[in-house]
């Protein structure tokens, strides 16, 4: 899952504090998504979830007055490229990998030759 949105409001009329969250594999994404008591107005939600493999989402409206959720969409999730930055210190190599994303499962094979450092990235 890439990026996930979706239109809430609240329902009916009553003017009760409401409140959604969002769990994606049981952990909540973000805050707690305030929904105004008051207005009758669409609010949209957009949130990058940025999660791999099976997703399983939870929404959930907590308190005691209702919600209106409709037009649930998400995008497919691509991880960033990897980007490594090389260091060569006599005979040691500091490697920096970029970003910091989950990324799916690989292996780095790394040689040096002389004054060449050779990286090699493999999905696994």
């Amino acid at each position: 899952m890439g990026t996930l949105s979706f239109d809430y409001v609240r329902a009916f009329t009553g003017t009760s504090n409401r409140i959604i969250q969002v769990f994606v594999n049981g952990t909540q994404i973000g805050i707690d998504i305030p929904v105004s008591a008051t207005s009758d107005v669409i609010q949209n939600y957009s949130q990058p979830i940025n999660v791999a493999g099976n997703v399983e989402l939870e929404i959930t409206s907590v308190g005691a007055a209702q919600v209106k959720i409709d037009n649930i969409t998400w995008t497919s999730y691509v991880p960033a490229p990897v980007k490594f930055s090389f260091s060569i210190l006599k005979k040691s190599i500091i490697i920096q990998i970029s970003p910091s994303l989950p990324l799916p499962k690989q292996t780095t094979t790394i040689s040096q030759s002389k004054d060449l450092v050779m990286a090699e990235v493999s999905k696994v």
